[in-house]
């Protein structure tokens, strides 16, 4: 009853071994003989599909659709049902990136960060520049696991890449905030400080960065007395009030 002796009462039926069929008959008549299902996982690992016209992009179409209801369900902040779907995604073309990072986002709202930690790795092996997976990474470590080191590594990797220039809108320049708050808390004072004025000028709008730079400046000035710090502490201030404001 297995797919071996369904396979073999095929052959019988025809009265032909298989010597005799073209490839691609023989492949067809092993789907027929292994039912749909089972012949749709054979096909996704072996590239069958395009030499039988199914194209990739009816998998992309699929899991198009599966993120979509993922997508659905993680707006109505129900976050295990879009986890269950974005799982699907990748079950229909695991090489991609974007489910597997969808998938651990749904998992992060729950409050699995091991799982949702797998799943952005995951991710990246797939898109190596996937920094939206790296940021995510790093909120993991800097908020949950309390590792500002491990975070600024990570975050490293993406800023030092030719993607993190300010003209890019598809990078996650809050990975530059991460950096600051993990450069801050490892008392890396002058880095932090040029973190966080990167990302003030990318974030035009946030008063947090000016805010960090103003309590940075604020705690050398405690050390040092110095009264460009204090200056500099006052500045900052004074422009994360206005963005508030505004």
């Amino acid at each position: 009853n297995g797919p071996e002796g369904r396979i073999s009462r095929v052959k019988a039926e025809t009265g032909k071994g298989p010597r005799r069929w073209p490839k691609v008959v023989l492949a067809l008549l092993i789907l027929a003989a292994l039912g749909a299902g089972a012949g749709f996982v054979f096909l996704k690992g072996s590239g069958f599909g395009q030499r039988l016209g199914l194209s990739a992009e009816s998998y992309r179409a699929k899991m198009r659709r599966l993120i979509q209801m993922g997508q659905n369900c993680y707006e109505a902040k129900d976050y295990a049902k879009a986890a269950d779907y974005y799982g699907q995604a990748t079950e229909v073309l695991g090489n991609v990136g974007d489910p597997w990072r969808l998938w651990g986002m749904s998992l992060l709202m729950q409050g699995d960060d091991i799982a949702a930690e797998e799943k952005f790795r995951e991710a990246i092996a797939r898109a190596s520049q996937d920094d939206i997976s790296r940021l995510k990474l790093a909120e993991i470590y800097l908020h949950r696991r309390r590792q500002p080191a491990r975070c600024l590594e990570i975050c490293r990797e993406a800023i030092e890449s030719p993607r993190a220039s300010a003209g890019n809108r598809d990078f996650p320049h809050e990975v530059f905030w991460i950096a600051a708050q993990a450069s801050a808390q490892m008392g890396q004072t002058d880095e932090a400080l040029r973190l966080a004025s990167q990302f003030a000028e990318l974030a035009a709008r946030a008063p947090e960065p000016c805010f960090l730079i103003a309590s940075l400046h604020m705690n050398r000035w405690l050390v040092s007395e110095s009264e460009d710090d204090l200056n500099q502490a006052e500045d900052s201030l004074e422009r994360g009030l206005q963005r508030i404001d505004n």
